[in-house]
Formats: structure tokens, C-alpha cells, sequence
């Protein structure tokens, strides 16, 4: 074996460590935000529509976790991430406003787990900002109210 060889082999090796730290491990316990969501939605009796792609003004292609059309259509998303949230949620941000500026009318929600997710106040802050509906999962009277907006 040749020292470039070693070098090159030790360079891979190193990359892989860079991977390892960057990947989030599958969460082990289901999701209990999007369970509560899915239990209002059937208490309902309300059958949305799942990963739809809908059009803002400038992204053409934002995927949703559930929408329900209607005299005011409703996108839903429940967050799964556990850590960087702040990255998240401003993407987010971005992602409602230019979903808000294309349909007016669309009620823009989204659903967290604060106890499986590390939250900071600046990321709670955007979601209140962006959504009409930004709550904790065990909040369902807050769900409940805005899905009868709607009807």
C-alpha cells in the first residue's frame, strides 16, 4: 500500500464521521402530535388529504402534511423534528408566508410535541407569527376551533 492510499482511506473515513453526527435518528416512539391530530381529524368525521403539494407565489411546490379544502382551505403540518428547530421553522416561515401571499383565505397550521422537541422562543415566536393555528398537540379545543373555520 502506497501513503496515498492511506491518505485517501483516511479522508473517507473522516467523512463518514461528518455524516454520522449530521443524521437524526428515526424517532422509536410514534409521533404523538401527529396522532392527536389524526383523533381530531376523526372525531370530526373530516378525511383530509395527505402530502399535498400546494403552489405559493414563488414556490411551486410545497408539500403539507394534511389540507382540507373548503370556504376557507386549511394546510396542516405537524412538526417532527426534535432538534434545530429554528432552522425548521424558519423555513417554515418562508414557506407559509409565500403560501399566504398565492391564497389569501388559507388557514395555515401547524402542530408541535414540546416535550420530544427542543424548543427555543425564537422559533415558538415565527410559528405564532405565520400560522393561525401554532399549538402544542394537547391543545385540541384550539385545533377543533380552527378546523370549524373551515366548514
Amino acid at each position: 500500500m502506497e501513503g496515498v492510499d492511506i491518505q485517501i482511506f483516511a479522508e473517507a473515513l473522516v467523512s463518514i464521521a461528518h455524516l454520522f453526527y449530521r443524521i437524526e435518528p428515526e424517532i422509536t416512539s410514534q409521533n404523538v402530535a401527529d396522532d392527536a391530530v389524526q383523533r381530531v381529524f376523526g372525531k370530526r368525521s373530516l378525511q383530509p388529504k395527505r402530502n399535498v403539494l400546494l403552489s405559493g407565489k414563488l414556490e411551486k411546490r410545497i408539500r403539507v402534511d394534511y389540507f382540507l379544502s373548503g370556504k376557507r382551505p386549511l394546510a396542516l403540518e405537524v412538526v417532527k423534528r426534535r432538534k434545530d428547530v429554528l432552522a425548521y421553522m424558519e423555513q417554515w416561515g418562508w414557506r407559509w408566508t409565500d403560501l399566504h401571499e398565492n391564497n389569501p383565505t388559507l388557514l395555515r397550521a401547524m402542530v408541535y410535541d414540546p416535550d420530544n422537541q427542543q424548543w427555543d422562543e425564537d422559533s415558538l415566536t415565527i410559528g405564532k407569527a405565520v400560522c393561525e393555528i401554532f399549538c402544542p398537540y394537547f391543545e385540541q379545543d384550539t385545533i377543533e376551533a380552527g378546523l370549524a373555520q373551515v366548514a
